[in-house]
């Protein structure tokens, strides 16, 4: 039996799921490919400051974090990590985009395509 071309694919699923996860979940994520933003949850944005259409996706990560984290190796930590497929979990300064500065605990893990 082959399958009806209006009928979603895996794909389709995983991104809608996604997608409501991302809307109703009070949580603060985003998808990220070589130290750039390629999606980035309402919550996320919110929480950096960024309230109207010019959120954080499309903006390298490196604009979120206070210099004191910048410039500590912390991406180079992250990318150690997605390297030997394991987790990254540390608390990090991270500047919002109005100048504010909050501590957040960020948690990165590599996904495999």
């Amino acid at each position: 039996m082959s399958q009806r071309p209006d009928t979603p694919d895996a794909a389709d699923i995983c991104r809608a799921r996604l997608t409501a996860l991302a809307e109703h979940a009070p949580l603060a994520f985003a998808v990220v490919h070589n130290e750039q933003f390629q999606y980035v949850s309402a919550h996320m944005d919110q929480l950096f400051g960024c309230t109207d259409e010019t959120g954080l996706a499309g903006h390298g990560t490196r604009g979120i974090l206070a210099i004191e984290t910048a410039g500590d190796g912390v991406h180079e930590r992250i990318a150690e990590a997605a390297v030997a497929h394991r987790p990254f979990v540390e608390e990090v300064a991270c500047l919002r985009r109005d100048g504010g500065r909050f501590w957040g605990r960020l948690q990165a893990m590599p996904v495999q395509r």
